[in-house]
């Protein structure tokens, strides 16, 4: 288990990995960078789970006009979170400089005067507030931004369907566990993390975590920002009006409803 999310692209982009938990619109990168993957299962839409988090003088996200803020990686969806709050808010790129911070170092970063701001999630959100620290943006301002898939190589999804719908399957079976034994979970999840208790539920509150129903939405072609194709329209616009793609994807390439489609006909 790999706790830092760019460690886990790192392993998947060299093929250590064959199949990656991460953000869509990584995975729309990875495609567009030529590593054919796709995506099997939606996981959750971040609504205050990610956020923008800065010093305590702070008190808009216009107030980072001239600043350095925290991102990781560059042209990540931490960087794509970012520039749409910032665009949102009325700020340029050029406006503003940013700095390559890990999600879990953004409160380290903070204390030693390297940045004014920075994204990050639990712990380290909870961490930052309860030292003044004040979140100035969410992922829910910019809906369709942050949604957290899981995605396979196109290869190992030809090579071993009947594996990649059982981890599905399994993974649907565990998020409606979830909701119906809350607590035993938590206590699960928080021993693993190293997390306290509060930490763990505030993490879990701050994202919609999605089912069978939700995943066959997901799937579905329509612009509706629940919908893949809808929330994947978004984030490769605005990668376009950046100069970073050229052309749209074929989202068809990069979505395989598959196997929620087999799983939920067996309801």
């Amino acid at each position: 288990f790999i706790k830092e999310y760019s460690e886990s692209q790192e392993n998947y982009i060299n093929g250590e990995t064959d199949g990656i938990f991460g953000v869509y619109s990584d995975t729309i990168l990875y495609n567009l960078e030529g590593i054919e993957t796709k995506v099997v299962c939606a996981l959750d839409y971040s609504d205050t789970g990610d956020v923008i988090i800065g010093n305590p003088e702070l008190n808009s996200l216009a107030d980072l006009k001239g600043k350095k803020i925290g991102i990781e990686g560059v042209n990540s969806f931490s960087h794509l979170f970012v520039l749409a709050s910032l665009k949102k808010a009325g700020i340029e790129e050029s406006e503003v400089q940013f700095e390559d911070i890990p999600a879990h170092k953004v409160l380290e970063a903070l204390e030693d005067g390297i940045i004014y701001a920075g994204h990050t999630w639990e712990p380290t959100k909870s961490a930052a507030l309860k030292k003044g620290y004040k979140i100035l943006g969410i992922a829910g301002d910019v809906p369709g931004i942050i949604t957290d898939v899981l995605s396979f190589s196109t290869e190992i999804i030809n090579e071993r369907p009947d594996d990649i719908r059982a981890i599905v399957k399994a993974l649907l079976e565990t998020l409606e566990y979830l909701e119906n034994s809350h607590y035993e979970d938590v206590q699960i999840m928080t021993d693993y993390m190293g997390m306290s208790k509060e930490e763990m539920e505030e993490g879990i509150d701050g994202i919609k975590m999605l089912d069978i129903d939700d995943n066959i939405k997901a799937f579905t072609k329509t612009d509706e920002i629940d919908s893949l194709y809808g929330s994947g329209k978004i984030i490769t616009k605005f990668y376009f009006e950046r100069g970073q793609l050229s052309s749209y994807p074929d989202f068809d390439e990069i979505l395989e409803p598959k196997f929620v489609k087999s799983i939920k006909k067996e309801k």
